[in-house]
């Protein structure tokens, strides 16, 4: 530590402006309020550090020009009040891959009011406190993938600061098992939703309701549905994206996507992604499956075309 602090402030009296700087496979344990002194970074990393704790003065009136923090890798297993207090121009902080467990509802405050990317993936949360997230009225993304969480409600996201600017959350690689009614009821502006390799087999019908007109992204990928949610996802009227591959659906019926976006006009391209026993969902032997692999794009296509055709007819029908 001696070592580092001495070779820190070598650097601070040359006069140099130091914008990026990366500490990497050191035995910090802690990081020190000192450990910056003199210095205007404006992009920090410490990754494998062995960091466990960082001191509530460790940023305060030291890193007044930070963009970027990214302290991957370490040790960390709680946040504690004030951690970041101090760094009035963050923009991104990462600690992904700790061992995260708490935080504290407190652990922003003194941030300031630009943190706009908060990457908490690969830690030990079990579930989510939107108390936590309290005066980050700018935040546009939010990863929490890789966690243990186990459940979301109506209740997760309520009072959080950041509803009319989150626009991308990542919930993946956690162990939720439904998505109940209006889970995400409080992030209106939500754009893209990340749910894929969870445990999720049931979905509410109303579990999207309050982001119909902000949703164009959703990855339902790996979970265990059985069918498509139809009926959850037929009001999404921004939707452009969605991903149900590597689920337990084998059949998709004649009706799962009709009235889907009724109230938007059908401007976009709708890529549905799925794994699908064809044998059974085309009605054809294996034989003629094996001589025409094609047929299961063929089939895919054939529904754009026909969902599209419906939804025209549709159209035509309210608009007289």
């Amino acid at each position: 530590m001696g070592e580092l602090k001495e070779a820190i402030g070598n650097i601070a009296q040359t006069g140099h402006a130091v914008n990026y700087l990366k500490f990497r496979k050191n035995s910090l344990t802690i990081f020190p309020a000192f450990l910056l002194d003199g210095l205007d970074v404006t992009h920090l990393i410490a990754h494998h550090c062995n960091i466990s704790s960082i001191e509530e003065t460790a940023f305060i009136e030291k890193l007044t020009f930070l963009v970027s923090l990214h302290l991957n890798y370490n040790n960390i297993q709680v946040l504690h009040y004030g951690a970041f207090r101090g760094l009035i121009s963050l923009l991104r902080l990462s600690l992904y891959g700790n061992k995260i467990k708490t935080i504290d509802p407190n652990v922003f405050h003194g941030i300031g009011g630009n943190l706009t990317r908060i990457n908490l993936g690969a830690n030990q949360l079990t579930s989510i406190d939107s108390s936590s997230f309290f005066n980050l009225t700018t935040l546009k993304r939010l990863q929490l993938h890789e966690n243990r969480i186990t459940s979301i409600d109506v209740n997760t996201f309520k009072g959080f600061s950041a509803s009319d600017s989150l626009d991308a959350l990542n919930l993946a690689s956690n162990n939720i098992k439904e998505i109940p009614e209006k889970s995400f009821q409080s992030l209106s502006s939500l754009n893209s939703l990340a749910l894929e390799k969870n445990r999720i087999s049931a979905i509410h019908p109303f579990a999207f309701q309050g982001i119909e007109d902000s949703l164009e992204w959703l990855t339902l990928g790996d979970n265990i549905l059985n069918s498509i949610p139809s009926y959850a996802l037929q009001n999404l009227t921004r939707l452009r994206q969605l991903d149900l591959r590597g689920n337990n659906i084998t059949i998709v019926e004649e009706n799962s996507f009709k009235d889907f976006g009724l109230l938007k006009s059908f401007l976009f391209i709708l890529h549905i992604l799925f794994r699908l026993d064809l044998r059974q969902l085309m009605n054809v032997d294996s034989e003629r499956l094996d001589k025409n692999p094609s047929h299961s794009q063929l089939f895919l296509k054939s529904r754009f075309i026909e969902f599209r055709h419906m939804k025209t007819e549709t159209e035509k029908l309210m608009t007289g």
